[in-house]
């Protein structure tokens, strides 16, 4: 598995909307258990939190 930093940084070459704050990030992040793809589509729809 990948280290916190890389998966952000994979989550933030995925994004097509403004760079949200850093604690934005890693709370998507950990709903997503790690997926950097899952974590980049909840981040672009707009959803601030994971159904």
């Amino acid at each position: 598995m990948e280290d916190t930093e890389t998966l952000l940084a994979l989550v933030r070459s995925l994004l097509t909307i403004p760079l949200p704050e850093l604690d934005i990030l890693i709370d998507a992040l950990l709903s997503c258990d790690g997926d950097v793809h899952a974590t980049a589509k909840l981040l672009n729809s707009g959803d601030k939190t994971r159904s």
